[in-house]
């Protein structure tokens, strides 16, 4: 609100559908598998970034 994108708070609670709600329905392996990718990109991303800290602000 402070940066003038809503007016009030009910306009935020317009946006909210609590008759929404999400289910997983990912099997435990899956979930697994999908998991330790995204913890493998992570270290890559924070390891090139160990060794590759340019300055791309220049």
């Amino acid at each position: 609100m402070a940066v003038g994108f809503w007016q009030d708070f009910d306009e935020i609670r317009e946006l909210v559908h609590p008759d929404t709600e999400f289910y997983p329905n990912i099997d435990d392996e899956k979930r697994q598998l999908l998991y330790d990718g995204w913890k493998d990109a992570v270290w890559a991303t924070q390891e090139f970034s160990k060794h590759h800290s340019h300055n791309f602000n220049s």
